[in-house]
């Protein structure tokens, strides 16, 4: 179907394709949208229409030598891409500069991206160019302002590219044994600008004797071969992917294997040949087989029992030099404590090897390994566990045992089977299987849209069950097939499942059946990226919500690029289920679909809560499905929620909502915790430097990318959670900087924390950052009111932690500050000051922090001769209020504050109104601002003088209302402080 639009040129238009698909990598000129050109026309066999046919061959001849494209596409998109394809012939023809500018109307344009000089290596080459951008764009024009010499314009193709920033994962990984135990790696690098997005480095991680695979290091952009100087001895398996900074890394395509030149040295004996045995003849899920089936995912588990022994018996000797015991996924006081490991050469006499007693595992599915002095070969080995941590019952995740042994490859792995495919939403296929081997690495699924060509793999963890299949476009069929592999090959696959996504629609009605929700709700809002919601209470008029909720999600989506699914279902509610929940693309009882369920009294848009609660909801939608991964491991640490406070003033921040950003920065910035210790200040001790000083958006972006490429994960979603230690660690990877001196200043640091961040760094090598230095910031202490006379102790404290050494100006007399950063002393003399306290380290960084610090020379009553109260009328604090002097009634209309020459009474000065105060002029109080009306003194007869007009404060015999007027020494002019 054909329409036109209303432009200056030519029009085409492309209906002939499907409804766009957001993708990893997405080219926005098949989005089925407007292309028009301000000469040519758009068809014929050389039309402008042929630059976005996908067809290399044909072209877009102008007939000029210079010229403008423009492409509307049918949704907005932030293009960080483009790429242009040479035509058949002739060279000079080709475009050599030009500019690229997107618009949201088609009128105001912004530049993306200039080039001049430009050079093509051929007839039909794609060239890619990279645009630094993150804004959604509807309208794209290219603007070529020189050929090549010729004056005549033409190329083949123009892509406009909306990708993740993934590079293209590498392939033809082959691995040589070298000399002197060295393995050469070698591989072909599929990542560049022209064809996707570059890399900025290949991941390298080694295999040994079939155990997990472990970052050996990571080499630079376009580097095709490494040597591996020490991989060790024993069956290795090597595999790599393209990395690219801040963005998601490819894929590891599969692994390659090989037997370094000299086999004999320490092996993984658990992975010979051989059998396992318990005491209790556990088999099928948590049997004895789970401790040596390559993850830490699965568990022995035995209940009514404390202790327990495991064995393995291998076909041939073998000398074991270490073992390792790994903690299982849950109840600590599960986890062996005490126990010894025992060796025999036929089953029936046993040497004991080591023997331990009173040990801890300070986090889930930690590994403690334990050398062996031992020199003798067995068959027979048997850890025999004496001792749990106090639960009726035992369980553990592995048991592996390592040392000198002939080499025996591992055996193949045995087929996993029960392979489903099932489409539970428009855009999402969750695929499960059973897993049947302990002898697999690693587990392949394939995905095929025609059961032919297998263009698409994940390599998942060894012990893996399922796999969600998510972002998929709506109506189209998968298949999927999944096969166990190892060092040694791979199993056969499964037979294929086949499923076919859902409409990728959401529902015009849709009936709730989640907790005490029950209602039939409408759709009454629908784009690219929403669906609204109302029930029969809402208002129809609070059409507020559609842009409101669009602008956030559409924002979120774009700057969160780890998101999946389609849309946001949107559903509120009047007067029932008040507050609000949220359910990502992973919870079944919500269909499978990203949503926030919120109700309310009052929806005015007025009215802060609305839009406070909407992106609370989404900030957790965010946090619980980021990158694709289910679950929070972080929730337990921030809980609900310090994470939504930060990415709440992001989101007002980037879009436009600048008395949002102004309300929720002051609201957060007065807010105290009670986690990780009293009196926590979250945003300004913590969000908000790592916020301001490493990269705003970007670092939060970073943390959530660090986790879903990193933290240990199994069947789709987190496998436990963070401890303190390695979310600071996670941080300080996404800030670039170590940030254990500002959660010292922020949290504290116990030994345990520290103990937990350093085992996250053998952990987790991947997440790297710099020694120093992170952002440096002096505690803010708040207002000082003190009393000359008092003694005075205020501890300051910095993120320079023992480093930082403190001074101070502005003090007021008698106080002092110390190296450590502690205000004491005795004021000596009232007044206001300015302090400010500056720490500073052995490398010359400094922070400061400013307060106001009001020495009171008296704080309370001030009464007259006749007895009354100085008084502000009516507790007002408008400009202008008037001072009386009525009976005394403790309130703070009557709680003046004496600093210096300043009297203050609810937050305002004692004054005459603004102008020259003549004998008879009313009291009243007013803003402070130093000026010489708001200045009093006190001369020691009893009288209280204007410093401007010099004269006194009179309270008249026949009138409560206060003035100034002509000192005269009578009873109506003396005061005295109660």
């Amino acid at each position: 179907m054909w329409r036109v639009a209303t432009v200056i040129g030519v029009v085409a238009t492309f209906n002939l394709v499907a409804p766009w698909a957001h993708a990893a990598t997405a080219d926005l000129t098949d989005d089925g949208g407007t292309l028009t050109a301000q000469s040519g026309r758009p068809d014929g066999s050389e039309g402008y229409a042929k630059l976005i046919d996908n067809n290399p061959r044909t072209k877009y001849f102008a007939g000029r030598d210079r010229g403008w494209v423009q492409y509307e596409s049918r949704t907005a998109a932030a293009v960080n891409r483009y790429t242009i394809t040479s035509g058949n012939d002739n060279p000079g023809r080709d475009p050599s500069a030009w500019l690229l500018e997107g618009s949201p109307d088609g009128t105001s344009w912004t530049t993306l991206d200039v080039r001049r000089d430009e050079t093509f290596g051929g007839r039909g080459v794609t060239r890619g160019f990279l645009v630094t951008n993150t804004v959604e764009y509807r309208f794209h024009r290219l603007t070529i302002s020189a050929t090549n010499g010729s004056a005549e314009l033409q190329w083949a193709e123009w892509g406009l590219w909306t990708g993740d920033g993934q590079p293209a994962a590498p392939s033809a990984l082959t691995a040589v044994a070298g000399a002197g135990g060295t393995v050469d790696l070698t591989w072909r690098d599929n990542s560049d600008v022209d064809s996707g997005y570059p890399e900025t480095g290949f991941e390298i991680q080694r295999s040994v004797d079939g155990g997990e695979f472990a970052t050996v290091t990571v080499v630079g952009a376009d580097v095709t071969s490494y040597t591996d100087p020490r991989p060790g001895s024993g069956a290795l398996a090597y595999r790599i992917r393209a990395v690219s900074d801040g963005k998601p890394p490819s894929e590891f395509p599969g692994y390659t294997n090989v037997l370094p030149s000299d086999p004999p040295g320490e092996r993984r004996i658990t992975d010979l040949p051989g059998t396992v045995t318990d005491r209790f003849n556990r088999t099928g899920t948590d049997g004895a087989e789970s401790v040596v089936d390559h993850s830490q995912y699965t568990k022995y588990l035995v209940y009514g029992t404390t202790t327990t022994w495991l064995g393995y018996t291998t076909e041939a000797d073998a000398t074991a030099t270490r073992y390792t015991v790994t903690s299982a996924n849950d109840a600590p006081d599960r986890d062996p404590r005490s126990w010894s490991l025992l060796a025999s050469p036929d089953g029936t006499s046993w040497t004991t090897l080591d023997t331990r007693t009173d040990q801890v595992f300070a986090t889930r599915f930690q590994t403690l390994s334990y050398p062996l002095t031992n020199t003798a070969a067995y068959r027979h080995y048997r850890l025999e566990v004496t001792a749990n941590n106090g639960s009726p019952d035992f369980q553990l995740a592995e048991l592996a045992i390592f040392g000198a042994a002939a080499f025996a490859p591992m055996p193949p792995p045995a087929a996993p089977d029960r392979l489903t495919a099932a489409a539970v939403s428009g855009d999402q296929i969750r695929v499960t299987w059973r897993d049947n081997t302990r002898w697999e690495s690693a587990v392949r699924l394939e995905r095929s849209t025609d059961g032919l060509r297998w263009d698409w793999a994940r390599t998942l963890p060894a012990g893996s069950t399922r796999y969600n299949d998510v972002g998929l476009p709506g109506s189209t069929t998968y298949h999927y097939r999944v096969r166990a592999e190892n060092p040694t090959g791979g199993s056969t696959f499964t037979a294929p499942a086949t499923a076919t996504t859902g409409p990728g629609d959401l529902p015009e009605t849709w009936k709730e059946h989640w907790a005490e929700h029950t209602q039939q709700v409408n759709r009454v809002f629908y784009n690219d990226l929403l669906g609204v919601y109302f029930d029969a209470d809402m208002e129809p008029s609070q059409t507020w919500l559609f842009d409101y909720t669009d602008a956030v999600w559409r924002y979120v989506r774009t700057t969160y690029d780890g998101l999946n699914g389609a849309r946001l279902a949107a559903v509120y509610h009047k007067d029932k289920y008040f507050g609000g929940h949220p359910a990502t693309v992973f919870d079944q009882n919500h269909d499978y679909r990203s949503v926030i369920d919120v109700g309310l009294n009052n929806w005015s848009e007025s009215d802060s809560q609305p839009r406070d609660i909407i992106a609370h909801e989404i900030a957790h939608v965010v946090e619980f499905s980021f990158g694709g991964v289910a679950k929070s491991p972080s929730f337990p640490i921030w809980k609900d929620s310090r994470w939504a406070d930060i990415f709440m003033y992001d989101v007002f921040r980037n879009t436009g909502r600048i008395a949002d950003t102004e309300r929720w920065r002051a609201s957060l910035t007065a807010k105290r915790d009670d986690f990780p210790r009293a009196g926590t200040a979250w945003f300004t001790d913590w969000w908000e430097p790592i916020y301001d000083n490493h990269g705003r958006t970007a670092v939060l972006q970073r943390y959530l990318r660090l986790l879903a490429e990193h933290f240990s994960q199994f069947n789709g979603e987190y496998s436990r959670d963070l401890n303190w230690g390695e979310f600071v660690y996670f941080w300080s990877g996404a800030a670039g900087v170590d940030l254990r001196p500002l959660a010292t200043y922020a949290f504290g640091w116990p030994p345990e924390w520290e103990e937990q961040f350093q085992q996250a760094r053998e952990l987790f090598p991947q997440v790297r950052f710099a020694a120093c230095c992170g952002p440096l910031i002096v505690n803010d202490p708040g207002a000082q009111n003190t009393v000359p006379g008092d003694s005075v102790r205020v501890q300051l404290r910095s993120s320079l932690g023992a480093t930082g050494r403190f001074t101070a100006t502005g003090l007021p007399p008698g106080l002092t500050i110390s190296a450590g950063g502690l205000i004491s002393g005795t004021v000596t003399r009232g007044g206001t000051y300015t302090v400010t306290v500056t720490a500073i380290d052995d490398q010359n960084r400094t922070a400061s922090r400013t307060f106001p610090w009001t020495a009171l020379d008296h704080l309370g009553e001030i009464l007259h001769a006749g007895g009354n109260c100085l008084d502000d009328d009516n507790s007002r604090t408008d400009n202008g209020n008037r001072i009386h002097a009525v009976g005394c009634n403790k309130t703070g209309a009557q709680r003046w504050s004496v600093a210096g020459t300043r009297y203050t009474v609810l937050g305002k000065c004692l004054t005459t109104a603004p102008g020259e105060a003549k004998p008879g002029t009313a009291v009243v109080i007013w803003d402070c601002d130093g000026s010489a009306g708001q200045q009093w003194t006190e001369p020691g007869d009893g009288t209280i003088r204007q410093v401007s007009s010099g004269l006194c404060l009179t309270k008249p015999a026949n009138d409560d209302w206060v003035s100034v007027n002509t000192c005269d020494g009578s009873d109506t002019q003396r005061w005295r402080r109660g």
